[in-house]
C-alpha cells in the first residue's frame, strides 16, 4: 500500500468516528429530552393534584371546623374559645398538609439520572477504544 491510500484509509477512520461520537451525543440529547419531559409532566400533574385537592379541601375544612365549634359550644365551652379551638386544629392540619406536599415534591428529581448513567458508560468506551 502506498501512502497516498493509508492517508485516505486514515481520513475515512477519522471521518467515521467524528459521525458515530455525533450520533451518539443526538441520541444522549434525545434521552435526556425524553427523560426530563416525562418528570416535567409528573410534576405537573402532581402540581394540578395539590391544587385541585387544596381547593376542594378549604369549604370542607371550614365547615367541619364550624361543626366542632358549633360541639365545643353545646358542650359548654364560651364561642370566643370554641372558634380560637377549631381555628388552631384547622391550622394544624393546614400545616401538615402542605408538609407533605413540600416533602413529596422535593422528593422528586428532575435531574436526568439515566441520561447521566449512559454518559457515562459512553465515556467508559470511547476511553477503552482509544487506548
Amino acid at each position: 500500500m502506498n501512502t497516498s491510500s493509508h492517508v485516505k484509509t486514515l481520513a475515512a477512520l477519522a471521518s467515521d468516528a467524528l459521525s458515530q461520537v455525533g450520533k451518539l451525543l443526538q441520541n444522549e440529547f434525545a434521552l435526556a429530552k425524553a427523560e426530563l419531559s416525562k418528570d416535567i409532566s409528573r410534576m405537573g400533574v402532581n402540581l394540578g393534584l395539590l391544587v385541585g385537592g387544596a381547593l376542594l379541601l378549604i369549604p370542607a375544612l371550614v365547615l367541619l371546623l364550624f361543626a366542632l365549634a358549633a360541639a365545643l359550644i353545646a358542650n359548654g365551652f364560651s364561642p370566643a374559645i370554641a372558634y380560637l379551638a377549631s381555628g388552631l386544629f384547622g391550622l394544624v392540619i393546614a400545616f401538615a398538609l402542605i408538609a407533605i406536599a413540600f416533602v413529596r415534591i422535593k422528593a422528586m428529581s428532575l435531574v436526568p439520572e439515566r441520561t447521566i448513567r449512559q454518559l457515562h458508560k459512553d465515556q467508559q468506551t470511547i476511553s477503552e477504544v482509544t487506548r
